[in-house]
């Protein structure tokens, strides 16, 4: 396989695993969030086993998928440390504010941080080059 696949691929499963991880701790954080806060249901509040199941299960199927994706478009000029430290501050702090003005709306302000995130580092570092290229080794 060609050197530049294989580093394109390592990279991309390295960001999906990532999201992966990150979109579970939101996602089961925005989940018991929402339950604790309103009444319980028929049977009483769900174990804690569910929660995690439910929410993070959720979470880390859409941060599997959005973040090689968001990583390869947007955030391809930025530097890692710095997109994963805004985008997830950016993404959790949407979502208390959604969870203040309404529980259920925790999710959706979630998704418009990680997207609002991602837009601001993409305007900043919209100029700049991808990363800098490696000559030839010497021989």
């Amino acid at each position: 396989m060609n050197n530049r696949v294989s580093r394109i691929l390592v990279v991309s499963l390295g960001l999906a695993l990532f999201g992966g991880a990150a979109g579970f701790s939101v996602g089961f954080l925005v989940a018991l969030a929402v339950l604790v806060s309103g009444p319980p249901g028929f049977d009483g509040y769900p174990t804690f086993a569910e929660v995690a199941a439910v929410g993070g299960g959720i979470g880390a199927s859409v941060g599997t998928v959005l973040v090689p994706v968001i990583g390869g478009s947007l955030l391809r000029r930025v530097p890692i440390g710095q997109a994963v430290r805004q985008v997830s501050a950016w993404s959790l702090c949407a979502a208390v504010v959604g969870w203040v003005v309404r529980p259920p709306l925790a999710v959706p302000f979630a998704f418009v941080g990680l997207l609002w995130g991602s837009a601001r580092l993409w305007r900043r570092f919209q100029g700049r080059d991808v990363a800098p290229r490696f000559s030839q080794p010497a021989v």
